[in-house]
């Protein structure tokens, strides 16, 4: 059962901070994770009866006990977002280890909803091309459910990055997914039902071709979030000694992989989970990611991902005991929402 409720706050104590939530985005794996069936649940509080959900969000900090202001390595006006998930965003306030906290002190600072949504879809892009395959200048990346979250910055960050981008969406709303991400700098746009086509090579030229040049890139890296047949038959246009990550299951059915395509085409299958990425990373790279990442907005190389539609919690107040109706609504997998504190910016 999920509600909205106000709860009693302690004050913070000996190397903790008081913060308030300013965003808190509603991602499928936090839906996944009160189902049970994700590898982080939330922590259920015993004593209170109660576990609060959310992997994400971005707080500023509002109070630091009296007696640790100078050394805290966090201070009031901080703004901070979690360094691990299953630390409960999904609330207004919130007393946290300051060890457990990232501050985010970037002139100027990042948009708020950009920051709210950079640890789990945009940095999950960015190690995903960082990490497995070290892509040449032109050289496509191939990967499906393109107008996801994370797909939106895999096109961005390839193109930034000089690589181009070859995305498989579902045949539903094709047109409107298509114009999104080409606004977003992607070379090739696909339908599923496209990839046993004979005219596949003539739609891929843009992505696989060059000018002058009788060459044909074939991708060495596919990211994959689906699963199942549609998976598959995107596998088939890899070249040799090319590796798929694996990073979502979107239709609840297995990676297909062929045994000709990895005994004569030499597939490699990795799987990525930023959750673990994040908890085993040398120190300071996190950091240096968040960083690297506001940079990029800031510069305009990097847009927020996925429109999301901002809940208040003036709204949730308002919609009777425990939110009412609203909480369903907002917890809809087929939409994206934000949770949002109506705390200003400044």
């Amino acid at each position: 059962v999920i509600s909205w409720q106000k709860v009693p706050l302690s004050a913070p104590q000996k190397g903790q901070v008081l913060v308030e939530f300013m965003l808190s985005p509603i991602n499928p794996s936090d839906i996944n994770s009160i189902q049970g069936v994700y590898p982080i649940k939330p922590h259920f509080d015993e004593k209170a009866g109660y576990a609060i959900g959310g992997n994400e969000g971005l707080a500023r900090v509002v109070a630091v006990p009296d007696e640790e202001a100078a050394e805290s390595p966090l201070k009031v006006g901080d703004w901070v977002l979690p360094r691990q998930s299953g630390m409960g965003t999904w609330r207004s306030h919130g007393v946290f280890d300051a060890s457990s906290l990232m501050a985010l002190r970037h002139s100027p600072r990042p948009p708020p909803e950009f920051a709210a949504t950079l640890r789990v879809n945009l940095c999950t892009a960015y190690r995903m091309l960082r990490d497995f395959v070290t892509l040449a200048p032109n050289e496509p990346v191939l990967q499906n459910a393109a107008n996801s979250g994370v797909g939106q910055a895999v096109v961005q960050l390839a193109r930034h990055w000089g690589h181009r981008s070859i995305n498989i969406v579902r045949d539903e709303g094709f047109e409107a997914k298509a114009a999104m991400l080409k606004s977003l700098g992607a070379d090739v746009v696909l339908r599923e039902s496209e990839l046993r086509e004979a005219s596949l090579a003539e739609k891929l030229a843009p992505a696989t071709t060059t000018p002058g040049s009788d060459k044909v890139l074939q991708p060495r890296l596919a990211l994959n979030a689906v699963g199942g047949p549609a998976t598959r038959d995107m596998l088939r246009l890899l070249g040799t000694g090319a590796t798929v990550v694996t990073y979502g299951a979107m239709s609840r059915k297995p990676l297909e992989l062929s045994a000709g395509s990895q005994i004569f085409s030499d597939l490699t299958a990795k799987g990525f989970w930023m959750t673990r990425w994040s908890r085993d990373a040398p120190p300071g790279a996190q950091q240096e990611m968040i960083d690297d990442l506001i940079s990029l907005n800031i510069a305009g190389h990097l847009k927020p991902v996925e429109a999301a539609t901002h809940v208040t919690a003036s709204q949730l107040d308002q919609a009777g005991p425990g939110g009412g109706d609203l909480v369903k609504t907002i917890l809809d997998a087929g939409s994206k929402h934000i949770l949002d504190f109506e705390v200003a910016d400044d």
